[in-house]
């Protein structure tokens, strides 16, 4: 996975590389399919708390997930 992508280029990826819907992540996540489109297209970010979640779900590194999370939520790291 490249370095600088983004929350939802990471999110997407490995939703796609899991065989998951949009549908199918959100109901394992307990949210709708719109915000998980959100996150993908860049629109929104997951709160910290889900982006554990999703890495857990997606099988991606947390540390990756929560860095990208932040810097689009105006982070320095």
């Amino acid at each position: 996975m490249n370095e600088h992508a983004t929350t939802g280029e990471i999110i997407k990826e490995a939703r796609e590389r899991a065989g998951l819907s949009l549908a199918g992540l959100a109901d394992q996540l307990d949210r709708t399919e719109s915000s998980v489109r959100s996150w993908e297209s860049g629109r929104s970010v997951p709160t910290l708390a889900m982006a554990g979640r999703l890495a857990a779900v997606l099988g991606v590194d947390p540390g990756a997930l929560a860095r990208a999370a932040a810097l689009a939520a105006g982070g320095d790291q």
